[in-house]
């Protein structure tokens, strides 16, 4: 039995176990904290990208004028008020800054009455505009519609 090996035992240094184990928590660490640091880049990312595509959007479809000036008014508004450029935020700016901004007006937009609540309602209103009417507009229309069906 001379062949067979024998297992030496290892002796454990109680020091040396708990710095092991130390340097593996910190490794976990590490990795935890890489990993919430690529999670949270990457939702800037996608927050910038969904605020550059609502900007794009308002020039589209409600003129916002593509200049450097407004985008001037825009980045400095969205530095001091805001964390990061999302959609969210280009909302609250454009909605405060509206007045200041440069914007394109077109003939259709020129010609296009906007009803609010307490205006009278109009000869066609949808629901909305009667879900949001008072009770005496709503019973206004009502008459008014009557009269118009008599004649």
């Amino acid at each position: 039995m001379a062949d067979t090996p024998t297992v030496i035992p290892r002796v454990r240094n109680p020091e040396v176990d708990q710095l092991d184990q130390k340097w593996r928590d910190e490794l976990v660490d590490i990795a935890n904290n890489n990993k919430a640091r690529r999670e949270r880049e990457q939702q800037l990312a996608k927050d910038r990208e969904e605020g550059v595509a609502r900007l794009k959007q308002y020039a589209k479809e409600r003129g916002l004028v593509d200049s450097k000036r407004n985008a001037d008014k825009i980045a400095g508004f969205i530095e001091r008020n805001f964390d990061r450029l999302s959609e969210a935020n280009v909302d609250a700016t454009i909605q405060a800054l509206q007045h200041e901004l440069d914007w394109r007006i077109t003939p259709k937009a020129t010609n296009i009455d906007v009803w609010r609540p307490g205006d009278p309602l109009p000869d066609n209103p949808t629901p909305q505009q009667l879900a949001k009417s008072s009770v005496e507009d709503v019973v206004a229309y009502r008459e008014r519609a009557r009269m118009l069906v008599r004649k």
